[in-house]
């Protein structure tokens, strides 16, 4: 069985379970071509017409402009939601985030 189809057998059975799965890449800018091809075809498993798994990447500026390129159009095509944190966003955010924990 190949590594995709054992993904996609585990990602049925959770989902059929009722559990979502979220899949966090942070890249750290070092996400190789074939790496975010492959996140790609990840985001083809479906079951019941429901994504499998959940995908966020997270990463710098440089991130959005390579999946934005021509290179990864049909990986940019995938993605529902962009959020970017500019300097003021992320400083209101993280006390948004810190008042919410405590």
């Amino acid at each position: 069985m190949k590594k995709l189809e054992i993904i996609h057998d585990f990602l049925r059975r959770r989902y059929k379970g009722g559990a979502a799965t979220f899949l966090i890449i942070d890249e750290n800018r070092s996400l190789a071509d074939d790496l975010l091809e492959e996140i790609r075809m990840l985001s083809n498993l479906q079951e019941g017409g429901q994504h499998l798994p959940n995908i966020i990447l997270v990463g710098q500026p440089g991130l959005r402009m390579r999946v934005d390129s021509r290179k990864f159009l049909h990986l940019s095509q995938r993605i529902s939601v962009r959020f970017h944190f500019t300097a003021e966003t992320f400083a209101s955010e993280k006390t948004v985030y810190s008042e919410v924990v405590k």
